[in-house]
């Protein structure tokens, strides 16, 4: 009877120490997932923070693209009023030489 419980009791150690290594893993998992976390945390962060700064650089560059567009369309409306006044000056010019 004494070895029954013996035998009992090596039993149940067994299993509790077999537990205790299935909480060790656990705890390592844990403590490595943890980790990574914290480091998908801290990259996010930086992401976020250069998507931040692409963002307010694609909306100064397309102020400037509109700017410059504005500035070639006023440009070119007077480039072509120049044309235009060249053209009937060289019509006069051709009417005063016959």
């Amino acid at each position: 009877m004494v070895e029954t419980k013996i035998a009992s009791l090596e039993q149940s150690l067994e299993k509790i120490e077999r537990l205790e290594a299935k909480v060790e893993a656990a705890v390592q998992m844990i403590t490595e997932l943890r980790a990574r976390s914290e480091t998908l945390e801290r990259n996010n962060a930086v992401l976020q923070e250069r998507v931040e700064t692409l963002q307010h650089r694609n909306i100064a560059l397309s102020r400037e693209v509109d700017e410059l567009k504005s500035a070639h369309e006023d440009e070119g409306g007077s480039r072509d009023e120049i044309i235009r006044r060249i053209d009937r000056m060289l019509e006069k010019f051709g009417e005063l030489q016959i």
